[in-house]
Order: structure tokens, then sequence, then C-alpha cells
């Protein structure tokens, strides 16, 4: 409270209703990555004295969101995707079996004139 770093100032507050227990929160609001890190706390009284350290590790709540329109794209997406390659694939197949069967058909020779004797 006293000495307090520039970027914590309005955003802290010490709960010390619960010191007379031995604990003594720590309140930080507006929290941001930079925040992380290894916080300590000391405390004395007259000859005592007590330290405790914490490692406080901030997410960001925003990059788990998952929304329900971006999965519905993405499978509308997926969808079209597979369907246009299942088309192309088997577009190619028949037309392989046309040119095979083209192939393999081969002109019927010319009949041959019958005489009559």
């Amino acid at each position: 409270d006293l000495e307090q770093m520039e970027e914590y100032k309005g955003r802290t507050e010490l709960l010390r209703n619960g010191l007379s227990d031995g604990n003594l929160d720590l309140r930080i609001t507006a929290l941001s990555s930079s925040d992380s890190g290894s916080y300590s706390c000391a405390v004395q009284d007259f000859d005592d004295y007590a330290e405790a350290v914490v490692n406080l590790e901030v997410s960001d709540p925003f990059s788990h969101t998952v929304h329900p329109w971006k999965v519905s794209l993405a499978v509308v997406l997926t969808l079209l995707l597979g369907s246009f390659v299942i088309i192309v694939f088997l577009y190619r197949k028949q037309a392989a079996q046309r040119r095979e069967l083209s192939e393999s058909m081969q002109p019927l020779p010319p009949p041959k004139s019958l005489e009559w004797n």
C-alpha cells in the first residue's frame, strides 16, 4: 500500500479481514498478461516476520472461447471442400472409364461381300 508501483495504482486492494487468522488477500482488478509473475508478501509485527511468495499466471480468457458461428463455418467449409473433392474424383474416374471403353472398342471390319454362284 505504501510504495505501490505505478501500473498497479487503482487496481489493487488488500483484504485484511482474515489477517487475525493469518490470511491476507490481495485483489488485483483489470488483470492483463503483464500481471503474471511472482508476488511476495512480507509481514512484520514487532519481532515476528513472515514472508510468502505466490506465482500468478494470467491467461487470456478470450483465447479459449469457441464461437458457435466459427464452428458452423468450419463444418460448412469442410463439407463443401469434401464434396468438391468427391465430385472431381468421380468425374475423373468416369472420364477414365470412358477413355478405356472407347480405346477397347475396335471398329468392326467391313462385312465380306457374299457372292452367289
